[in-house]
């Protein structure tokens, strides 16, 4: 026995009787608490996949639906001018002074006035898929207009957002700008006031359908809490 030892004598032994009832607790806290997780865990997972069934059913009825919408969009896009739900968007989203900086060309919220449908062609888009672009997620497709060809990317927000569903219309509109500019559809008929806010009208309108065939994975996405 040290010299230290005796002045203890009274503590060490309470301190070891506590010391076993904290590893009896701490045995029943894993015994039951971690069964108990283990439960919830196959709970969570039996569910999310009958979850996941049920989503299933809903995007194989959505993709039907969105391929007719496609085969119009493919006729001539133009029909969306005319949709009260366009209308809505332009007049919530392009008509915010926010988006307004995004190009120097002003819109009107009557699309049934718009330039598109002065042309005496159809504007036509095809090849719709998702894709990747600056590590961002984006809804990829080709635009063609009076056999010339145009593919552009809708991105969903920017790249430091991460976000499938977080769509950004003032960022999605300055993106779909500059690949305007970079690769620009030229109309000798027009002048170039009138070439800017063309581009501009089909930018509106892209960024418009690509919200509407955008598919969202309701169960991909969740997490808890």
């Amino acid at each position: 026995m040290s010299d230290q030892e005796p002045q203890f004598s009274a503590l060490t032994p309470v301190l070891r009787r506590l010391l076993s009832v904290q590893q009896a607790i701490d045995r029943k806290q894993e015994e039951e608490v971690e069964h108990r997780l283990q439960l919830l865990t196959g709970y969570l997972a039996d569910t999310l996949k009958d979850i996941k069934l049920q989503e299933n059913t809903w995007l194989e009825a959505r993709h039907l639906v969105t391929g007719e919408i496609r085969s119009l969009l493919e006729e001539d896009a133009r029909c969306v001018l005319f949709l009260l739900q366009f209308r809505q968007f332009v007049q919530e989203n392009i008509e915010n002074p926010l988006v307004a900086t995004v190009s120097d060309s002003s819109l009107g919220s009557n699309t049934a006035n718009w330039l598109l449908l002065s042309l005496p062609f159809p504007l036509k888009l095809v090849n719709f898929r998702d894709s990747q672009a600056d590590n961002a997620y984006c809804y990829s497709l080709e635009l063609k207009l009076d056999g010339r060809l145009q593919i552009l990317q809708v991105p969903a927000a920017p790249p430091q957002a991460q976000a499938k569903d977080g769509w950004d219309i003032l960022y999605q509109l300055g993106s779909v700008t500059k690949q305007q500019e970079t690769a620009p559809l030229e109309f000798p008929q027009l002048e170039p006031p009138q070439q800017a806010v063309l581009r501009r009208e089909i930018g509106c309108l892209v960024c418009f359908v690509a919200q509407v065939l955008h598919t969202s994975l309701l169960v991909n996405s969740f997490t808890f809490p």
